[in-house]
């Protein structure tokens, strides 16, 4: 999200350039760091069911089925005298306004200001109520109220663009404390409960996340826009956040607010750095340009060049676990041919890409789809090799060795060995639904992406589903003149078959 930010602010840019200096140092933990927040918050009182029929979209599920983060339309804001919602089909989306609600583990119903989001396996979820951030353990049912702790519940007002409060990541809640130049960023272990507060910061952090060893920091330092304070890039959401509907046109707020300025902390409190146009993180290293355009990376305080000026490189992704980069040498008119590059690591992978994918800089687990002049071919950064795959295959998901393709209509599991297995006959043309790191949802076929074997078969209608087969429809699916109509529940599980 913070990459998303800086592709909008052009001209963002950090100083200076070169090893951290005195000057050139980010927040360092704080000794005296305020205690955790309550874990024995009292929250809003549940509220009562929605009556059947009402328009619903869901947000998450539990990927074991114990809670549900859904999108409904209660009330009839658009005054014609009746509930109704539709996406954008054979007409631009329209209808009631739908509000965030959470059916929590125990089974009680919140209505919510705004939903955040989870960990990957669904047991802690974030959310702010009654102008409150929470953060709910549902294994344990305990409830944490960081605004106790003076957390910052503001967000930018734009429907598709993550909540500002809370970040979660590599086993952590990354959440802002206070306001304007006194923003702190905490870091949260999930596991211990132990916190680490930022200190004192040059500006005000617009976001702040998780990247591996380091938070990413997008920062407003100057007052760029000249109006004698500092200046969010969007407005300030007011009151509850409404849900975005899929083809719901979005504001833009160009040359609004302040330039952000990005910088990287390390998450263990250590001295920081800001670096001369700061690309990404990669494990406990920093990638970025200097003044000369030239690609380095940074390292227990030392730099080096992993891609010389000649080659105008972009960064398209990068992992973590060997800190290595693929970059695409852009200096050439034409397509760029891609490379893999690190410290003392130069390769050269002999394809070429498209200019639609550069400089994304997304983080990879393990495996990489590509589509070179339209062949399927996975980058195994941990190999630093390619595997190429068949004409017609397309990557639906990937973890650890193994690849979920989509192949001629139906649906294989293909490892970086070699192997490949039909999972599924028929796989559709749908996306697939990441469960969580290790579960996939295509086509009624949930996808274990650790073993690369089809756990059950859940109804057509399915928009979510659990390792057991439990699966999560609708009243009535959603059509043209509708989205799907609650109430949500489970169902199941079906035993595997072969379709």
């Amino acid at each position: 999200m913070i990459t998303a930010v800086l592709a909008g602010c052009s001209g963002a840019t950090v100083q200076p350039d070169g090893p951290p200096s005195p000057t050139a140092t980010a927040p360092t933990a704080s000794a005296s760091a305020p205690a955790p927040p309550s874990a024995s918050a009292t929250p809003p009182k549940p509220v009562a069911a929605a009556p059947p029929g009402t328009p619903t979209m869901l947000l998450a599920a539990s990927p074991k089925g114990t809670w549900i983060a859904k999108c409904e339309a209660r009330t009839d804001t658009d005054g014609n005298g009746r509930i109704a919602t539709w996406e954008a089909h054979t007409k631009p989306a329209g209808g009631d306004t739908l509000f965030p609600y959470l059916v929590d583990e125990t089974g009680a119903e919140h209505a919510l200001d705004a939903w955040i989001g989870s960990t990957d396996e669904g047991r802690h979820i974030a959310y702010v109520q009654e102008g409150k951030l929470w953060l709910r353990d549902t294994q344990t049912h305990t409830l944490r109220d960081l605004s106790s702790n003076g957390a910052d519940v503001r967000t930018p007002s734009h429907p598709y663009e993550a909540h500002r409060a809370l970040t979660f990541g590599f086993g952590s809640a990354v959440y802002l404390r206070g306001k304007g130049i006194k923003t702190r960023s905490v870091v949260l272990d999930l596991q211990t409960g132990k916190t680490v507060t930022g200190a004192a910061t040059p500006g005000e952090i617009y976001r702040s996340e998780r990247a591996g060893d380091w938070l990413l920091q997008a920062m407003l330092i100057d007052d760029t826009n000249g109006n004698g304070r500092l200046d969010w890039p969007r407005p300030v959401a007011k009151g509850r956040m409404p849900c975005a509907q899929p083809g719901t046109a979005f504001p833009e707020f160009l040359d609004r607010g302040d330039k952000v300025t990005l910088r990287a902390v390390p998450v263990n409190g250590k001295p920081g750095v800001v670096l001369n146009t700061l690309v990404a993180t990669a494990g406990k290293s920093l990638i970025f340009r200097d003044q000369d355009r030239v690609l380095k990376q940074w390292k227990n305080r030392r730099t080096h060049e992993i891609a010389p000026k000649d080659c105008e490189a972009k960064v398209i992704a990068v992992h973590h676990p060997t800190e290595v980069a693929l970059i695409a040498c852009t200096k050439d008119p034409g397509r760029p041919p891609l490379e893999l590059v690190g410290i003392g690591i130069r390769e050269e992978l002999g394809i070429d890409l498209g200019t639609a994918r550069l400089n994304t800089a997304i983080a990879v687990e393990r495996l990489l789809p590509l589509y070179p002049r339209g062949n399927a071919t996975l980058v195994d950064f941990q190999t630093r090799k390619l595997v190429p795959l068949r004409a017609g295959d397309q990557v639906l998901a990937t973890r650890g060795e193994g690849a979920l393709i989509r192949s001629r209509g139906a649906l294989y599991w293909s490892t970086t060995d070699g192997t490949r297995n039909q999972l599924a006959k028929q796989a559709g043309d749908d996306e697939a639904v990441r469960l969580s790191e290790t579960l996939a949802l295509v086509h009624q076929t949930v996808i274990d992406l650790v073993s690369g074997k089809r756990l059950a078969t859940v109804p057509k209608d399915a928009l979510w589903a659990t390792r057991a087969g439990r699966a999560l429809v609708p009243a009535s699916a959603a059509t043209d003149e509708s989205v799907a109509l609650g109430p949500l529940r489970w169902v199941g599980p079906q035993s595997p078959r072969e379709r």
